[in-house]
C-alpha cells in the first residue's frame, strides 16, 4: 500500500481514499480512454471509470510525473505523446464532451499539447515548468 503524507512525519492521506486506477492499470492506453470517456477496445479494469461530460462542462486533469519534449511519461517508462494527446483532445472536442478544459502538468519540458480555442469547446494546457526546466 502507498503511503502519503503532506508534511515530513505527517499522517497517511492516502489510506481510505477510493481509487479507480492504480499500479499496472496506469498507463496511457487507458489515461487516453478515460479523457475520451470509452473503452471500444474493453481494455480498461472491470467497472473503471471513465470521464463521463458534456458540453456544458468545465474539465480540470492534473497529471503529474516525468516528462520530456511533447511526451508525457507514466510509470515503467510508457508515454504519451502529444500527437496522441492532441488526437484524444480533438476527440473530445467533436463529441463535445467539454466547455473548457484545462491541463495542468507537473512534468519536466511541458510543451503545449492541443490547439486552443476550437469551435466545440476551448482547452489549455498550464505547465509548473518552463518548457527547457528540468524538475529535480
Amino acid at each position: 500500500m502507498s503511503h502519503f503524507c503532506t508534511r515530513p512525519g505527517g499522517p497517511n492521506v492516502y489510506a481510505g481514499v477510493p481509487k479507480d486506477y492504480t499500479g499496472a492499470q496506469v498507463t496511457p492506453d487507458n489515461f487516453l480512454r478515460l479523457l475520451v470517456g470509452g473503452d471500444p477496445e474493453g481494455g480498461l479494469p472491470p467497472g473503471a471509470k471513465t470521464l463521463d461530460s458534456g458540453p456544458d462542462d468545465h474539465v480540470f486533469v492534473y497529471f503529474a510525473d516525468h516528462g520530456a519534449p511533447n511526451m508525457i511519461m507514466f510509470p515503467g517508462g510508457a508515454h504519451v505523446s502529444a500527437s496522441q494527446l492532441r488526437a484524444a483532445n480533438e476527440e473530445m472536442r467533436r463529441r463535445r464532451r467539454f466547455g473548457r478544459m484545462v491541463y495542468y502538468v507537473e512534468v519536466s519540458q511541458t510543451r503545449w499539447f492541443g490547439p486552443a480555442g476550437r469551435e466545440g469547446g476551448e482547452s489549455q494546457l498550464c505547465a509548473q515548468w518552463n518548457v527547457d526546466e528540468q524538475n529535480f
